[in-house]
C-alpha cells in the first residue's frame, strides 16, 4: 500500500502556503500595529482588525498541525496494516497457525453466557480488519453475517 507523492505533496503544498498565509497576515498586523499608533481617534477598530488577524493566524497554525496530524497517522497506519499483512502471510504459508501468531492476531477472547444457556465466543483481533463477522451453529454452518452491529448481511451475499 502506498500512499501517491501527489497527495503528500498536496499535504506539504497545503501546510507550506498557509505559512506564507500566517506570514503575510503578521506583516499586515505591523502594518496595522503602524497605522493605529498614527490614528489614535480609530484605536478601536485597529484593535477588532488586530483581533481577527490574530485569529486567522491561530486557525492557520491549527490546520498545519491538523496536517502534520494526519500524515503521521497515516505513516502509523500502514504500520500496523503491513504488520498484520505479514501475520497473515506466515499463517499462510505455515498453513497452520502457531501459538505467537495467535497471541499477535487475537487481542482477547470474550465468552458469553446467553439467555438460552448457550456460549458465545467474541474475538477481538489486534489487526484493523474490519467489522465484518460471521455466527456458526453446531455443525459450521454459517447462521449469521453481520458487519459489526449484528444486522444479518443476507447469507447469498456472503457466498458470492
Amino acid at each position: 500500500m502506498k500512499i501517491s507523492c501527489k497527495k503528500t505533496y498536496r499535504y506539504t503544498g497545503r501546510s507550506t502556503s498557509y505559512r506564507a498565509m500566517i506570514e503575510n497576515l503578521e506583516l499586515e498586523q505591523e502594518n496595522i500595529l503602524i497605522e493605529r499608533i498614527r490614528d489614535m481617534q480609530n484605536r478601536a477598530t485597529y484593535d477588532r482588525i488586530l483581533e481577527k488577524r490574530k485569529v486567522e493566524i491561530e486557525n492557520l497554525k491549527t490546520k498545519i498541525q491538523d496536517i502534520l496530524n494526519m500524515e503521521q497517522t497515516v505513516k502509523k497506519r500502514k504500520k500496523e496494516i503491513k504488520e498484520s499483512i505479514d501475520i497473515l502471510d506466515g499463517i499462510i504459508a505455515e498453513g497452520a497457525i502457531s501459538n505467537v501468531n495467535l497471541r499477535l492476531l487475537i487481542k482477547e477472547i470474550i465468552v458469553l453466557d446467553m439467555e438460552n444457556n448457550e456460549l458465545a465466543l467474541v474475538i477481538v483481533m489486534n489487526a484493523p480488519f474490519g467489522e465484518y463477522g460471521e455466527i456458526f451453529d453446531d455443525d459450521g454452518n454459517v447462521t449469521l453475517a453481520h458487519n459489526g452491529d449484528y444486522k444479518p448481511i443476507p447469507l447469498e451475499e456472503v457466498k458470492n
